[in-house]
């Protein structure tokens, strides 16, 4: 649904329901019964964003039914319902009719996005608590016990290893009074786990196990207060888990590349350093916006395009967007690009096409994996404001590598550390120049589409983002419920 046809579009098909059927063909032909429930249904909508709890349905049903000029089988004009309609819900129409009646359409999305609070919101609560996010590694779970953490979008999660041998995941979150469990990012419980604020005790399974001075509470169910669970999955060693949706499974959505992933062999990978987090101060999209595409690489990363030459590309593998490097013969001037092309040993482990090959794949919305023969790596982006972004990222490496493999994955970090103190600047250049009057509306060319595809797989899921210009405040969850349904 187009922005222009916001209001037309409800008002035409509450004309087409109040239309007396006489003249109507048997095919379109309702029962007066089905007319009214879909009569109803409309106007129940609209009650609901106007918050207009005394207005009886059923009587603006009929009143709606009766607007009629002359023949009783002639439909009433549009204008004759948007009157009534406006007069029983003036301040949703109002802001409908106002703000959004002549917006614009873009594929890319507006500079208004990346600032507005209330689009955030949208954003976390259909893209980040409805997708897969990633937690971590199952190397940082090998014992009974052992626990990692998650700690952003207003939300804690706990992923730990039972007695049992099963990953399972929960809020990190107290049933007694909403306390943190675990304290720390990862660590090893010993057999059970315990809330620092009171002492509930919790099995390893999340089923509750003991709670100090029972007695005082009046008739507890323990049965009914073991942690809360989240969706998890574990995808070649890497551990995901979602908090809402029932969407397609990691697996799924990275079928497509699993031929090209499986050969890295991520599940016996170990952490080649720690786990980074750092706040960085941007939309969380600018930062997708520089990596959806490669056609900054040969001017804005001097050294990875010495690395790749023009052996590197974009490519779009059933809906992933994907990119290929291949390392060049010809020697770098640049000192550790030179040194990885002459270091990097033969991997038995890999095929012949693949010994010299840097791949990568995006996970919409937010993360990439980076496969190349002599380890992995991936970043990973979760908002924190319209301006603030928790940016996480590891690199990993085979267990018992060789000295010449540990130098190869060392240098391929010192590449990969350059290219992102380039991209750093690049996405700060972008964050200010979405507040200047003169940003350009969309300049793309034809090896940029990752970044349209990008924008427009947001706007599917939070259509109100191919809006020009902000909706009125406080009606940014209701216009978009209207266009999703």
């Amino acid at each position: 649904m187009s922005n222009t046809s916001l209001v037309s579009s409800i008002v035409n098909h509450l004309c087409q329901l109040s239309l007396h059927q006489n003249d109507l063909p048997a095919s379109q032909l309702l029962s007066e019964e089905k007319r009214l429930s879909r009569i109803h249904e409309a106007l129940e909508q609209l009650k609901y964003f106007e918050n207009a709890e005394h207005i009886d349905i059923t009587i603006a049903a009929h009143g709606l039914i009766s607007l009629h000029t002359g023949d009783i089988n002639q439909q009433p004009s549009p204008t004759t319902v948007a009157t009534y309609l406006r007069n029983l819900f003036p301040n949703t129409l109002q802001i409908m009719d106002k703000k959004n009646a002549d917006q614009k359409v873009r594929t890319m999305m507006a500079p208004w996005t990346y600032g507005n609070a209330e689009f955030l919101q949208l954003e976390i609560d259909t893209l980040f608590k409805q997708e897969w996010l990633l937690a971590g590694h199952i190397s940082s779970l090998k014992e009974n016990g052992s626990f990692i953490t998650f700690h952003a979008l207003g939300e804690r999660v706990i992923i730990v290893k039972g007695n049992d041998g099963v990953i399972r995941g929960f809020h990190n979150v107290c049933r007694h009074r909403g306390s943190r469990l675990a304290r720390t990012e990862q660590g090893t419980f010993r057999k059970s786990i315990v809330c620092p604020f009171h002492g509930w005790t919790y099995n390893l399974d999340g089923s509750l196990k003991n709670i100090p001075a029972e007695d005082s509470f009046k008739k507890i169910n323990k049965q009914q207060y073991g942690l809360v669970s989240v969706d998890m999955e574990i995808w070649h060693g890497f551990v995901f888990f979602r908090f809402s949706g029932d969407g397609p499974t990691v697996a799924q959505q990275l079928a497509p590349v699993e031929a090209h992933i499986a050969p890295y062999r991520f599940e016996e990978m170990i952490p080649a350093t720690k786990m980074n987090r750092e706040t960085v101060p941007v939309n969380w999209k600018t930062i997708h916006d520089i990596d959806n595409e490669g056609y900054h690489v040969p001017i804005g990363h001097p050294g990875l395009h010495d690395l790749f030459g023009r052996e590197y590309y974009d490519e779009k593998i059933k809906g992933l967007s994907c990119s290929f490097g291949h390392v060049q013969e010809k020697l770098s001037r640049n000192w550790s690009v030179a040194r990885y092309q002459n270091l990097l040993p033969h991997f038995d482990h890999l095929p012949d096409n693949k010994q010299r090959l840097w791949f990568y794949v995006g996970l919409f919305p937010n993360l990439v994996f980076e496969a190349h023969p002599d380890g992995a790596e991936f970043y990973m982006t979760l908002p924190v404001s319209t301006d603030r972004t928790l940016y996480i990222s590891q690199s990993f490496t085979l267990p018992k590598s060789n000295r010449q493999s540990k130098a190869a994955a060392y240098l391929s970090r010192r590449i990969n550390r350059q290219v992102g103190f380039e991209d750093a600047s690049y996405v700060g250049w972008i964050q200010e120049g979405l507040t200047s009057s003169v940003f350009p509306e969309s300049t793309l060319s034809s090896i940029e589409s990752g970044v349209s595809d990008f924008h427009q797989q947001i706007q599917k899921r939070i259509p109100v983002g191919s809006f020009d210009t902000s909706p009125s405040k406080g009606s940014m969850q209701a216009i978009n419920k209207i266009l999703l349904s």
